[in-house]
């Protein structure tokens, strides 16, 4: 908790002391869809007056698909994954979302902003993040990798 009040804090810094002028952030972050129904309580939320009592079964090792996503000002870009996000995929965003990034003009004056899950801060993942966005990225690991960028 106190490493994310801080790194609030430097981010309202930059953005008071103008270092993030006219630049931009894209967050991004991945949810999984079991293709079964399987819903993972930890992740959603139900509001109900009465408790439903449902309970599903569910297979040792269900079909799910990872829906990664890059929100920023200009719009949502989409991506799916078969099955669990690893680093090994995460790295097609290189053959997909970078160039599209590029082209649409969501390279120079944004930030990279991802999540601190495992399979994003691996040292191919971060290679080709910086390859695009240099020092423009927030990610838990980062700053040891670039020596740059926030955590």
């Amino acid at each position: 908790m106190e490493k994310r009040v801080q790194f609030c804090e430097v981010i309202i810094d930059m953005f008071e002391n103008e270092e993030l002028d006219e630049k931009e952030i894209i967050f991004t972050d991945e949810a999984n869809f079991w293709l079964n129904g399987y819903v993972n309580k930890q992740n959603y939320r139900f509001w109900r007056k009465e408790n439903p009592n449902v309970s599903i079964a569910v297979p040792l090792h269900p079909q799910k698909v990872s829906a990664w996503a890059a929100i920023s000002v200009k719009g949502v870009y989409l991506q799916f994954f078969e099955g669990t996000v690893t680093g090994e995929s995460y790295k097609e965003l290189e053959n997909k979302f970078f160039p599209y990034a590029k082209k649409r003009g969501l390279v120079n004056r944004f930030y990279f902003m991802q999540d601190e899950a495992t399979p994003h801060r691996t040292r191919d993942v971060f290679e080709s993040i910086h390859k695009v966005y240099g020092n423009r990225v927030i990610g838990l690991g980062y700053p040891k990798f670039a020596h740059g960028g926030l955590e």
